[in-house]
């Protein structure tokens, strides 16, 4: 039955053959066969031990960290507005996870109490309801968006099995590091030359450079095709993170009048039920895009952190 089935697929695949009556029964044959025994397949084929990466978060758990390693602060934090899907708290949760995560299971009810509704009938009856569809399915568009897919579901134990796209891990790598190029031959000062790892982001330079970082200049990628020059405030202490956003705000005029014909672009994001803050410049980018948008984007990126970073640094100092 299964050799059926491959025959079928190469047939569609290579040849764009339609399905005969009589495969399309085979299809539901297998189909309902799969889905019968499920369990017995599952257990027949996964190891005995499963590595840690595939260890289900349980909906008490908190699985995640906004912290890397090394406890330098990460700007993956973002503000959910009432007009974003239901599913965008799933999304956020995936970017949230260390690169070091290839790998993350979560069970249906814990996706719930994450997105704070229950998931639709079709979640629990149809495997289609989870496919990586980039296009007619709203759902697969948050978690494809942030550079994550299905690999596997258990509609009896009712588990979803995300992985990393690991190719948009190379493609970060190489924007970035030509970025880097870029930002070097402008000559914009900078203490460390940071190293692309494959995230969506980039730290470029911390403000002040000494002690305790208080603030971030960051590139990255941010959701629904958009591209980001940002200072990122994270004090570790949510009312200070605050209190130094707010004092930043007062003088919005004065950095608008600074920042020129880039002050259009900028946006003021205090993300009030975060610990963090955002003040960003913002222009339209997916790291999907064509390679020669991609170069206009870092041609952007560089001018706009010229800009960006003697302006914020500035206001920054002065009001610590």
């Amino acid at each position: 039955m299964l050799e059926d089935v491959r025959d079928i697929r190469n047939s569609l695949a290579h040849f764009r053959d339609t399905v005969s009556k009589q495969q399309h029964e085979t299809l539901l044959k297998c189909k309902e066969w799969l889905e019968q025994y499920e369990i017995a397949v599952l257990k027949e084929f996964e190891p005995k031990q499963p590595p840690e990466s595939l260890r289900v978060s349980e909906p008490h758990m908190e699985y995640g960290s906004s912290k890397a390693p090394n406890n330098e602060v990460t700007p993956v934090e973002e503000t959910i507005h009432a007009n974003e899907s239901r599913y965008a708290p799933l999304a956020l949760f995936l970017r949230k996870q260390p690169r070091t995560e290839r790998t993350v299971s979560l069970r249906f009810q814990y996706i719930e109490q994450m997105t704070g509704s229950e998931l639709p009938a079709a979640a629990r009856q149809h495997r289609s309801w989870w496919a990586n569809d980039s296009v007619a399915h709203i759902q697969s568009q948050q978690w494809l968006d942030v550079d994550w897919r299905v690999s596997r579901i258990n509609m009896a134990e009712e588990i979803a099995t995300f992985t990393r796209i690991e190719e948009r891990g190379k493609l970060y790598i190489h924007f970035f590091s030509k970025l880097l190029q870029a930002l070097q031959a402008r000559r914009l000062p900078t203490k460390r030359i940071p190293s692309p790892d494959g995230t969506n982001w980039m730290t470029w330079k911390w403000v002040p450079e000494e002690g305790s970082p208080i603030t971030s200049l960051v590139f990255s990628f941010a959701r629904y095709g958009r591209f980001r020059v940002e200072l990122y405030i994270d004090t570790g202490d949510k009312e200070r993170n605050k209190h130094l956003f707010d004092t930043l705000y007062e003088q919005r005029e004065v950095i608008k009048v600074e920042l020129g014909e880039l002050a259009d672009a900028l946006e003021w994001d205090r993300m009030d039920d975060k610990r963090g803050s955002r003040i960003a410049l913002y222009h339209s980018g997916a790291i999907t895009d064509p390679e020669d948008h991609l170069a206009l984007l870092q041609e952007w990126a560089v001018e706009a952190m010229g800009h960006f970073q003697p302006t914020m640094t500035k206001h920054v100092l002065e009001s610590l």
